[in-house]
């Protein structure tokens, strides 16, 4: 007997003509991009010099679903990418210059569902769904689309870094230490297992559009959405010499790094595990 849901996804594939049920299509890339980038200069002196440079980067990737064609469901994705340095280079005295550069990152990644995606509603599937109007399906033999690799999910990170140097020449020598330090912030929220994944590997009949057809699936996964908002820094200190042409033909070049391992720390609240006993395709 016919899974009914299975036959109410087929309504959402077109029809092949192929006798053996093959059936090409395309997906339109519509994916527009735009990069913004400036840099200022600015003396104050013969010995103090700052400069400060700007990258805007983005890129949208529109929904590129074909009507009536469930398989090129292509959710909307959209990248941002902002970063902004500064820089400060100062002469203390002769042989002694100072730098200090200071960059700040934030990037962005929204990936929206795309619309009129198949939902546990329009096919009549019994599962719990948390994420409205969207249901993944992954066959490994047949229905390869992309309906099931979009889901509504955010990528959110910022970064800063600071780092701080003196350099000292003295005869041939050339002396350089100083520090960084670097913050991390990664927010994210993933709905990739949060409506459930079915799977259909021909495990069942031997073919896994059979499997489908009649509704045995090979596994099934279903968790919490992902929530990361994590959080972490990064501390080094160095010294270094440069100790110029020690013998005729000969360079050493030496020096140590102190960079400690930090852990990171998620202030995220721990999940509520839910389990749910009504499943059926």
């Amino acid at each position: 007997m016919l899974s009914p849901v299975a036959l109410n996804v087929l309504k959402k594939i077109p029809r092949s003509l192929d006798p053996c049920g093959k059936y090409q299509f395309g997906i339109t890339n519509d994916s527009r991009e735009h990069q913004v980038v400036g840099k200022i200069d600015y003396i104050r002196s013969q010995k103090n010099t700052l400069f400060a440079t700007l990258s805007d980067l983005g890129l949208r990737n529109p929904n590129g679903a074909v009507p009536g064609n469930a398989l090129t469901r292509s959710g909307l994705t959209s990248l941002t990418a902002i970063r902004i340095s500064l820089w400060r280079h100062l002469c203390v005295q002769p042989g002694n210059i100072k730098s200090v550069h200071l960059t700040g990152m934030r990037n962005g990644l929204p990936v929206l569902q795309p619309p009129e995606a198949a939902s546990a509603r329009t096919t009549a599937s019994e599962q719990f769904t948390t994420v409205p109007e969207t249901v993944y399906l992954d066959s490994t033999q047949c229905l390869h689309g992309r309906q099931h690799r979009r889901r509504t999910a955010i990528f959110d990170p910022t970064n800063v870094w600071l780092s701080d140097d003196l350099d000292l020449i003295r005869g041939k020598h050339q002396i350089a230490f100083g520090g960084m330090t670097f913050y991390n912030q990664f927010n994210s929220y993933n709905n990739q297992l949060t409506n459930g994944q079915w799977t259909f590997n021909g495990s069942i009949t031997g073919l896994a559009l059979a499997d489908f057809m009649i509704g045995r699936t090979s596994t099934y996964q279903q968790g919490n959405n992902g929530e990361d908002y994590n959080r972490s820094n990064y501390y080094s200190l160095y010294a270094q010499d440069r100790g110029g042409d020690s013998a005729p033909g000969l360079n050493i070049n030496y020096g140590i790094r102190w960079s400690p391992i930090c852990p990171s720390v998620s202030e995220a609240p721990l999940p509520e595990v839910g389990i749910s006993t009504w499943v059926y395709f």
